[in-house]
């Protein structure tokens, strides 16, 4: 009788462990999907900003370029659609160097998704990155 009570708390115990870790994992390859759409957002250049810009003086990012390559980077992305409900809650630039991404998902939690879809839709996932341009 003992045993089976131990059992049950090392087998319950287990499901908890790879629960989490497979909604951490999630937030990983969001990061990590962050991480690169904000690399390559600082990494282009707005054309107008560009050829317009004052001589010697280096483009500024703008709004629209940074959201514009986030944007593509996450269409093109094979990570992005492994991803749950993946959506793209922010793309700026604060200071026209840097630019930021904010990026949400919903996570499903590994052996218990079932349970968690009868309370809700899933585990909410957020991940924010930003890179600054040279």
């Amino acid at each position: 009788m003992l045993s089976l009570v131990f059992t049950s708390i090392a087998l319950a115990l287990v499901i908890v462990v790879v629960a989490v870790t497979s909604v951490h994992l999630e937030r990983k390859r969001l990061l990590t999907l962050a991480d690169g759409a904000a690399l390559h957002a600082a990494s282009v250049i707005d054309e107008a900003e560009f050829y317009g810009g004052a001589p010697g003086e280096a483009p500024a990012l703008t709004r629209a370029s940074v959201e514009a390559a986030a944007s593509d980077y996450l269409s093109r992305s094979p990570e992005a659609a492994k991803l749950r409900d993946l959506a793209m809650v922010e793309a700026s630039t604060p200071e026209g160097e840097t630019a930021a991404v904010t990026l949400v998902a919903v996570a499903r939690p590994a052996l218990v998704g079932w349970l968690v879809d009868l309370v809700d839709d899933g585990i909410v996932i957020t991940a924010s990155s930003s890179a600054r341009g040279q």
